[in-house]
């Protein structure tokens, strides 16, 4: 009998998690969340407040999107939820022909995968070694997203309370440093990409 209790699914983009869960005899959709910490924790207390069943019997099951799914593997094993990041031709051939690309449709088919997989399902480990390494390349890469992003907020907010000829110098002046951002942010997702693949566990295989 498996240990696994309540299952969930979660379909990851690269901004956004949709997640759906297993009561009942029936997959329902919960929600869309943010794919950081924040929507993490937001998930997890929404779904404590669905079950009783307590967190040491959970299952969280999503596809291996590569840098995208990261951060809801090593939050989850870092918080001690099992969850299973798997390949998704392996979801893909077990529920056979999927339903087109609807993110709220595929954290449910995914849920169900969870599911019918529960007496053979192993949960994803990370050695932590692995882990420390994911962790401060995951924590540098928010941290360049939230300044880009502050970038680009900030300016705008200006815009109508200075004068135009010095904003646009201005907006001349961000979209350089926009753009030095985005190179950093980018050699920022191959060596965390390189750094996945390094690993047989967590690579897109």
């Amino acid at each position: 009998m498996s240990k696994y209790l309540f299952f969930v699914g979660s379909d990851i983009s690269k901004a956004v998690i949709d997640i759906s869960y297993h009561k009942d005899g029936k997959v329902i959709y919960l929600d869309q969340f943010t794919n950081d910490e924040k929507g993490f924790i937001k998930f997890i207390k929404q779904l404590s407040e669905l079950t009783i069943i307590p967190k040491e019997h959970w299952m969280i099951c999503f596809e291996n999107t590569g840098i995208y799914s990261k951060p809801l593997l090593e939050w989850l094993l870092k918080n001690n939820i099992s969850c299973k990041e798997e390949n998704a031709l392996r979801i893909s051939r077990s529920l056979g022909l999927r339903r087109g690309k609807d993110d709220k449709v595929d954290s449910m088919d995914i849920c169900q995968y969870a599911f019918e997989k529960r007496d053979s399902i192993k949960p994803s480990t990370l050695p932590k070694s692995l882990i420390t390494k994911l962790k401060k390349l995951l924590a540098r890469r928010d941290f360049l997203v939230r300044q880009r992003q502050s970038l680009k907020v900030s300016l705008k907010e200006q815009k109508g309370f200075i004068d135009e000829s010095i904003y646009k110098s201005l907006e001349l002046g961000n979209v350089a440093l926009i753009e030095a951002y985005n190179h950093e942010v980018r050699s920022l997702e191959d060596a965390i990409q390189d750094l996945i693949n390094s690993d047989s566990e967590t690579a897109l295989n």
